[in-house]
């Protein structure tokens, strides 16, 4: 009995929290799993509601992804078509962009003197993020390799898509529906 009650307090719950119970997708799939007279249910939310995606995956390019060293980028991209060193991040490292044709990395120096990764620039259909997502991407093709959770704003026909994390985010900016620049970044302090 107290099974049954864990499961109509459930779809109770979600359903007073903005959830239906009867949508084309439920909220909870319920499932006894045991013929005895108190069974056990398992409760399961929709992809939408846990989708982490992109969080699940290392979100690199050509194999190089945050926290990679300056020689393993020119390893992967070659000689940059520009270096520009100076500057601070808001923590107060040293700040080294590496500038490729259609792709940008910003290392910064760690206590250690060496130079890491944290963030890559996309702005050409050459060169994919994992996982699987490209420059001219409609909204919906970014989210069906992204998850749905990601936070839609619109501003003066620029639409950003950005998921975050604690260790930063990944942001997608599109103009007249497709997808013009890719920011993975990540956040040091």
């Amino acid at each position: 009995m107290k099974s049954y009650c864990f499961l109509l307090f459930s779809i109770c719950f979600f359903t007073n929290f903005g959830f239906s119970p009867l949508a084309e997708e439920p909220i909870i799939s319920a499932q006894v799993i045991s013929p005895t007279p108190t069974p056990t249910i398992t409760a399961s939310a929709p992809p939408d509601l846990v989708d982490q995606r992109w969080n699940s995956v290392r979100n690199e390019v050509n194999g190089i992804g945050i926290a990679d060293s300056y020689e393993e980028v020119i390893k992967a991209f070659g000689k940059p078509i520009s270096v520009k060193r100076g500057g601070t991040n808001p923590c107060g490292e040293n700040r080294t962009v590496l500038r490729f044709r259609g792709i940008e990395f910003t290392l910064d120096e760690e206590k250690a003197k060496s130079n890491i990764v944290v963030g890559i620039k996309i702005s050409a259909a050459k060169w994919e993020i994992a996982p699987g997502v490209r420059v001219d991407f409609t909204i919906e093709e970014v989210r069906a390799k992204m998850g749905r959770l990601g936070s839609l704003s619109r501003e003066k026909g620029t639409d950003v898509l950005s998921y975050g994390d604690g260790d930063g985010y990944l942001i997608y900016t599109f103009r007249k529906g497709k997808l013009v620049e890719i920011l993975r970044d990540l956040n040091m302090c």
